[in-house]
């Protein structure tokens, strides 16, 4: 018997809210070459996706509340407050 090293973990899709106005994305190609990319955080309070917001919100609910993730958005929750790190719009944008 011999010992096989063993084969280096793939990371296929990685990203990050890095609580600070961002989410930073990496990830793999089918080519296998890496693509890296940021884009703003961004998370209102109370609003509902209409159905020309389709392709640019999504819709959770945490804790009773409501919250749009957007592409863009006229009035953001901001994620420099130190108590967003903790706050349930926070943890919309990690899910």
């Amino acid at each position: 018997m011999t010992k096989q090293p063993a084969e280096k973990p793939s990371i296929q899709l990685v990203a990050v809210d890095d609580g600070s106005g961002n989410i930073n994305v990496a990830y793999t190609d089918a080519e296998g070459i890496m693509v890296e990319y940021s884009q703003p955080s961004l998370v209102e309070a109370d609003v509902a996706a209409s159905m020309t917001d389709e392709l640019n919100a999504s819709v959770w609910t945490t804790n009773g509340h409501n919250y749009s993730v957007r592409r863009t958005t006229q009035s953001p929750i901001s994620t420099l407050d130190p108590d967003y790190q903790i706050s349930d719009a926070s943890r919309v944008l990690v899910v």
